[in-house]
């Protein structure tokens, strides 16, 4: 038994020795950063911006508590005190455990100061060692935004074209020429919806009809097929955005569809009273049934002038409409309406109208006299 006892305690006083020899070759119990990754520049008003940090402590990254980053600018003014990352797979960690610790920053403000801004990183374990410190520095620069001018593009499209047709605009950006990404434009139909595509548009001499790379005109050919479903003014809307993300204000123009073929509103049927008093409030009911031969969607206006006996007239045109309220009984059948009264009018006599039709390409019917007499 007592030589049992002697081996425990020889056995014990060896486990001893090790521990103390391991303790000996590993005498660091911090955890250690390293392989912080950050921008080199960044921009005002560009949004958040991705920071991480490599972690490992000799306890395993279970021991690991804290890790955090702070921004100071110029000579040490603070702009983020230490605030933490993430391993857990979220808040910009895109795999949790791995020992790549992340974040999403928020973005700088038009009223952050540009210039060098410095970053460091660190660790803490549960007995609150501290590990190395990881220090670096960026550059805060302003945006400005990319700007468009100088637009070139067809002010009609034929919709039976099977040619393409080519749309050319500038784009720069103050921050210099190679910080433009992309641009394109997007086409609206007259009632305002799109499409939903993306027209992008080249500086390459090669592409989309571009004639001279690199010299900021950026140009796309598109069919008219494009241009689908309805006809008249599609507005186009530009826009650059730089290689941060910011894009440009809009710049607008409008194309105008038509057929090559397009023919002119023409009149049906002109219902009107033959003479109207002077004297009567009464109101009384013009009905002018029109046509087109590119569809009653082709018209855009109706309307007539008022001539006196000597041929003279206001040149105020008075509308028509077919939108089915007071006297138009039904919106879109083809039948304009306006009620018109006669009281007061001067001179009496011999009154000409003189009716017109547009359709939405601006092809003008041919005019249609009505002679109504105004009597006492």
């Amino acid at each position: 038994m007592l030589g049992y006892l002697k081996y425990l305690v020889f056995l014990w006083i060896i486990s001893i020795s090790i521990l103390v020899a391991c303790s000996k070759n590993n005498p660091n119990v911090n955890p250690e950063v390293y392989s912080a990754v950050y921008p080199d520049t960044l921009y005002r008003d560009a949004g958040p911006f991705y920071v991480e940090v490599s972690v490992k402590d000799p306890q395993g990254l279970g021991d690991i508590v804290s890790v955090e980053y702070r921004i100071d600018y110029q000579g040490g003014i603070l702009i983020a005190d230490w605030a933490s990352l993430s391993d857990a797979g979220s808040g910009g960690d895109s795999v949790g455990g791995d020992g790549r610790y992340a974040t999403l920053v928020p973005g700088f403000t038009s009223d952050d100061s540009t210039g060098e801004y410095e970053i460091e990183f660190r660790a803490t374990d549960r007995d609150n060692n501290r590990s190395n410190t990881i220090k670096g520095s960026f550059w805060l620069s302003s945006n400005g935004l990319p700007v468009l001018s100088d637009p070139n593009i067809p002010d009609t499209i034929y919709t039976d074209s099977q040619d393409k047709y080519l749309f050319v605009i500038s784009a720069v950006d103050p921050d210099g020429a190679d910080q433009i990404d992309s641009v394109w434009f997007r086409i609206f139909r007259p009632d305002s919806s799109s499409n939903g595509f993306d027209y992008y548009m080249f500086d390459d001499g090669v592409n989309g009809g571009d004639s001279i790379a690199g010299d900021l005109r950026y140009s796309s050919e598109i069919s008219a097929s494009e241009f689908d479903e309805q006809l008249g003014n599609f507005r186009l809307e530009f826009y650059a955005e730089d290689n941060i993300g910011a894009v440009s204000e809009p710049l607008t123009e409008y194309v105008h569809l038509m057929p090559s073929d397009n023919a002119p509103p023409f009149f049906l049927d002109l219902t009107a009273p033959d003479t109207l008093s002077a004297s009567s409030t009464d109101t009384a009911y013009i009905f002018l049934t029109v046509d087109d031969p590119q569809g009653l969607e082709d018209i855009d206006s109706v309307w007539f002038l008022s001539y006196r006996p000597d041929s003279t007239t206001s040149g105020t045109r008075y509308y028509l409409n077919d939108d089915g309220i007071e006297a138009d009984t039904i919106a879109g059948d083809g039948i304009y309406s306006i009620g018109i009264t006669s009281f007061g009018a001067s001179p009496l006599g011999k009154w000409r109208f003189e009716f017109r039709a547009r359709d939405i390409h601006g092809a003008l019917s041919d005019s249609l006299d009505k002679f109504i007499y105004i009597i006492e």
